[in-house]
């Protein structure tokens, strides 16, 4: 088991790693049908930027990433065969599979 430092390191790496491609969903969720994801994709970017201090729980980094995996599988069902978010989607999916890994 890592020590906590680690934990903060590694997630710390995961956040910069997701971060633009949150940004790149978010810019695409904006034209969308369904704007209100695009909401719901920018405040899970903020609380995972902001769960990087000291201050945050590791039990609170762990919901967070596992709200990012089930919005990123929501959002693969949703806009299945949409080819512009796939590419953002498969790099959260690597990032998060990676972050288990640790």
């Amino acid at each position: 088991m890592l020590e906590r430092s680690a934990v903060q390191a590694a997630y710390g790496r995961h956040v910069a790693a997701v971060l633009p491609h949150w940004e790149h969903v978010t810019v695409i969720l904006a034209a969308s049908s369904h704007p209100d994801l695009q909401g719901i994709s920018r405040a899970l970017a903020e609380r995972l930027a902001a769960a990087q201090g000291v201050q945050a729980s590791d039990k609170n980094r762990e919901d967070l990433i596992h709200e990012e995996r089930q919005l990123v599988n929501h959002l693969r069902q949703r806009y299945a065969g949409f080819d512009e978010l796939a590419g953002p989607l498969d790099a959260l999916d690597s990032a998060i599979t990676e972050l288990d890994g640790v």
